[in-house]
């Protein structure tokens, strides 16, 4: 078998400089597996199995397949976001592009990297949509304890756990006592983000706008609308409880609410 002219010079040349084993081990180890010549031409392959170039292809097809598959059940299957948020008289409390900013002002602030939203995020600071369901059912079940009503956490269960959505419409309906209770959190933020202080491990005055505090409340309060709501069968025809699981699970130490997140993935 022929050596290409490139190995043969440099075997030569070990040979003038005196050196037998480097050109035995040489020869040994060419790696290049010479064919036939065709046509005046000669040409070389690696030696590797056609079969582990199907197995790579095969690899990459099915892993492309599974990532798309999943980001279009993200896409399809994620819990809805409202074009607005509606009191019991129609009046718009926040709106799905208030929603939208408060999600970009808590990534654009890098709060992602300090707290966390339904479980994903930091763990310096607290969960955002865990503290503001517990907040804000605190909130609730002082108003409804106030109203002299028979049950009142019976009340609260019910009235957190009732999805209000409108899909044909994309509204929301708050109850007077989720909306009182979204007002009164807009001040706790207020106060939590614009402290002067870096008492909470944040910088001194982190988000001190009053709008970027609105849009930002209004972020939490979806996402704890969400994961505590019932979600809606894809066929519409009825509200059942999916996969709940315990928000005490993402609530400091002492700290319970009596509403269960839930889970807006299949049932």
């Amino acid at each position: 078998m022929r050596r290409p002219h490139w190995a043969v010079s440099l075997v030569e040349r070990l040979r003038i400089h005196g050196c037998p084993t480097a050109v035995q081990v040489y020869e040994q180890r060419i790696l290049v597996v010479q064919i036939a010549p065709t046509g005046g031409r000669q040409r070389s392959e690696l030696e590797v199995s056609k079969f582990w170039i199907q197995g790579v292809a095969l690899v990459l097809v099915f892993g492309f397949a599974v990532m798309g598959f999943l980001a279009l059940r993200t896409y399809t299957d994620s819990m809805p976001q409202p074009d607005q948020v509606l009191d019991s008289q129609g009046e718009v409390v926040f709106t799905g592009e208030d929603i939208t900013s408060g999600q970009q002002i808590f990534l654009r602030r890098g709060l992602q990297q300090y707290g966390s939203i339904m479980g994903h995020g930091g763990y310096l600071g607290p969960d955002y949509t865990a503290d503001y369901l517990r907040r804000s059912s605190t909130l609730v079940l002082d108003d409804l304890q106030r109203s002299g009503i028979q049950d009142p956490q019976g009340a609260l269960v019910e009235m957190m756990r009732t999805n209000r959505y409108d899909e044909a419409t994309g509204s929301l309906e708050f109850t007077d006592e989720q909306v009182d209770a979204f007002g009164s959190l807009q001040g706790h933020y207020g106060d939590y983000f614009g402290s002067p202080t870096t008492q909470y491990g944040l910088i001194p005055n982190a988000i001190p706008d009053s709008a970027d505090i609105h849009d930002l409340t209004a972020f939490f309060a979806w996402t704890a609308w969400a994961a505590s709501a019932r979600s809606q069968m894809r066929s519409g025809n009825s509200s059942t409880a999916g996969k709940p699981r315990r928000i005490a699970e993402a609530l400091p130490p002492g700290a319970r609410s009596p509403v269960e997140l839930e889970d807006w993935s299949s049932s």
